[in-house]
């Protein structure tokens, strides 16, 4: 079950770096902002489109590290506030509340936490 949760994260997160990417591109094209902006813009999404790749990657090739070392746990654990974080930045910092995007991220980092908590099959948390 874990590895199945781990597929389905992965694939999340793949759709997620997808999604930088566009974002990154629109970012680029943005007439309507400043060069500092922009740059700043481009430079926080590349960063992101490195973390939620390397999620991606993490989850689908290496998920028996993830769920059997401490290395493992600790990128579980990071993934999972990574996006808990990003929920909590839509009711806190975000000008305009997206619902789908907060009950997206909420989704990722349920499936993470599911992941975490699973005992079944796996001694990942003994």
């Amino acid at each position: 079950m874990n590895q199945t949760l781990l597929v389905v994260g992965g694939s999340l997160n793949v759709l997620f770096g997808l999604l930088h990417i566009w974002m990154g591109w629109g970012f680029h094209q943005a007439t309507n902002l400043s060069r500092d902006y922009r740059a700043v813009l481009e430079m926080l999404n590349v960063g992101t489109m490195l973390f939620v790749f390397f999620f991606a990657y993490a989850s689908f090739f290496c998920a028996r590290e993830m769920l059997t070392t401490w290395l493992g746990k600790a990128v579980l654990v990071l993934i999972l506030l990574s996006y808990l974080s990003r929920a909590v930045e839509e009711v806190i910092l975000s000008p305009t509340f997206s619902v789908a995007i907060f009950a997206t991220c909420l989704l990722v980092a349920g499936v993470y936490l599911a992941a975490i908590l699973w005992k079944g099959g796996s001694q990942a948390w003994s």
